[in-house]
């Protein structure tokens, strides 16, 4: 196992290091400052000043750590202030440990530019230490976190009671890492009083995981205003799980909105708290009001409505399913703002376009960023009996939303394309004014599958 640290350099100029090699990387440590009593180790990287940075980053990514380890002489380690990662990479790739330096105070270095981010830092066991460590938390060490502003690895809380003073959490302002809460009993998480600022450096982890709390009601975030990824390399999705918690657990039009740029695994909560501006429950076209932002209920378009679709001109948020079937529309522009699409009740297809005999255009919005569903892997869209050209401004691939050059975007709102237009048809059972219960017939080769839903 191999692990690197920087030693001391004078300084840094246009970008490469100055000072001799012996004194940067030195075969052996200098001991008027630096001690090897623990795994305080270096790599030697040659000699050519020139190609010295180069040299260092390449070989410092693919060790297994930056280690300042059980030194009990170590003082000072101001030098670190140096450190810079090449263009296109991040210290968050690297995990991060100053442990066990009784005499060391890294406290300062902590809030250089270089490291202050760092979401895989640990230090303990120093004179002074770097924030606190959010995934060693447990119902005997809380009452360690009252004075904690900064979680450093995350906050990871399992198998907590409900009895449990949650208190000493109150002052955290920045956590960096993940959220996950699972096996509580935690009924919300308004003890996080004064947290503002999650910030993760995550590719394809969940990120946010809220699991197996069957008293958690609500959210009840008060002060948290953003949740930031910070690999700005591959611009990752951002994942999240909410799942098996109260049968009323519910967010809010505002925390919806909040999680738009998530796409979560499992969403096991309903749509509570919308603000009234602009609000409209939906019982059919002729009764929907003009100028609604927001729609809650199944959003049915069918044949006799087509003189009442400018209605939708301005809507925003539709909490509920889209039915649009058995008209003369040839295209969807009448819902140019739409954005958000949040359908929980898995019984019903997302979307079902049916037997719009003109139908050529069926791009919906322009703007379609997100759609919540309660399982990511079980949202389907059913497209059949239209005009047989429909996705023809697509080359044929079914695809309600268009094309863009944000993928994370594109995966968000992405659907299960079935029905006659999109390959295997669909037997479709009226089951009520609002929508169809189905019976899917996928008719495969030589095969039949049935799907209830």
């Amino acid at each position: 196992m191999q692990y690197c640290v920087w030693s001391y350099c004078d300084k840094l100029e246009d970008g490469f290091i100055n000072g001799s090699v012996e004194k940067c990387f030195p075969k052996h440590v200098d001991s008027g400052r630096w001690y090897t009593n623990g795994k305080l180790q270096f790599v030697e990287l040659g000699c050519k000043p020139s190609e010295l940075n180069k040299k260092f980053w390449n070989t410092f990514f693919e060790t297994d750590g930056f280690i300042i380890e059980n030194n009990s002489q170590l003082t000072d380690i101001g030098a670190l202030q140096i450190i810079w990662p090449l263009m296109f990479e991040n210290l968050n790739t690297c995990k991060f440990r100053i442990v066990n330096n009784p005499k060391l105070d890294p406290e300062s270095l902590c809030w250089t530019y270089q490291l202050r981010d760092l979401v895989n830092l640990t230090t303990e066991g120093n004179l002074k230490n770097c924030g606190c460590q959010g995934d060693q938390i447990n119902i005997s060490s809380l009452s360690n976190y009252q004075s904690c502003t900064r979680f450093y690895n995350g906050l990871v809380l399992h198998n907590i009671t409900n009895t449990t003073d949650l208190s000493s959490l109150s002052n955290v302002q920045t956590v960096l890492g993940k959220l996950e809460i699972r096996n509580s009993d935690i009924q919300n998480l308004s003890f996080l009083t004064n947290l503002k600022y999650f910030k993760v450096y995550a590719e394809s982890e969940i990120i946010f995981n809220l699991q197996d709390n069957p008293e958690m009601t609500r959210l009840g975030f008060s002060a948290l205003e953003e949740f930031e990824n910070f690999n700005y390399e591959t611009y990752p999705l951002q994942t999240g799980n909410i799942e098996n918690l109260h049968p009323d657990f519910c967010l809010s039009e505002d925390e919806f909105n909040f999680f738009d740029s998530f796409h979560f695994i499992n969403l096991h909560a309903k749509a509570c708290e919308f603000d009234e501006y602009g609000l409209c429950y939906f019982e059919s076209m002729d009764k929907l009001p003009n100028n609604c932002l927001t729609i809650i209920g199944n959003l049915v378009i069918e044949s006799g409505d087509e003189e009442h679709i400018n209605k939708l001109i301005r809507v925003y948020t539709l909490f509920g399913t889209l039915i649009i079937r058995n008209t003369q529309l040839t295209d969807f522009s009448f819902l140019p703002k739409l954005t958000l699409i949040i359908s929980l009740n898995d019984t019903l297809p997302v979307v079902q376009i049916l037997s719009n005999k003109n139908l050529t255009n069926p791009k919906i919005g322009s703007s379609v960023r997100n759609i919540f569903t309660r399982s990511f892997y079980n949202r389907v869209a059913i497209i059949q009996d239209n005009h047989p050209n429909i996705f023809n401004y697509t080359n044929g691939t079914c695809n309600l939303f268009g094309v863009i050059p944000n993928i994370m975007i594109m995966y968000r709102r992405s659907l299960n394309y079935t029905g006659g237009n999109c390959g295997a048809p669909v037997v479709l059972d009226s089951h009520s004014g609002e929508g169809f219960r189905l019976l899917m017939v996928l008719v495969l080769t030589l095969t039949e599958h049935f799907i209830e839903f």
